[in-house]
């Protein structure tokens, strides 16, 4: 994580506006500021301008949003994915699979399936 102070502009435009949630989960822990997408024309370059020169609040976003860390998750998911394929494996044995395609594979959820189905692939 970079532990850099930031603005989230979630898309409106998700399954059960997951987005937002996850942005405002971050604000109710004072790290990281919020603004809707309605308003993001009018108000993102203001509000960046504004937080810029407090140099406090930088601080204090920067701070609290590196509490947050977890900076293995990739890597904890895709063992996750492993020990949940292996418990299934006679069920679906991947192993027989010759491709498995993966459509705007985005989100860290994704891509450690990504990563498990690449490291099952024959070379």
């Amino acid at each position: 994580m970079l532990q850099k102070p930031v603005i989230l502009v979630p898309s409106p435009n998700v399954a059960e506006d997951h987005q937002t949630k996850n942005a405002l989960a971050l604000v109710n822990k004072n790290a990281a500021l919020y603004i809707k997408d309605a308003a993001a024309k009018e108000a993102l370059l203001d509000k960046a301008v504004e937080t810029v020169k407090q140099p406090e609040t930088l601080k204090s976003l920067s701070t609290n949003i590196a509490k947050l860390a977890f900076t293995d998750s990739a890597n904890v998911i895709a063992r996750e994915v492993f020990k949940l394929a292996d418990k299934y494996r006679k069920k679906m044995d991947v192993n027989t699979l010759k491709s498995v395609y993966f459509n705007g594979a985005g989100g860290i959820g994704m891509s450690a399936l990504v990563r498990y189905f690449l490291s099952k692939a024959r070379r």
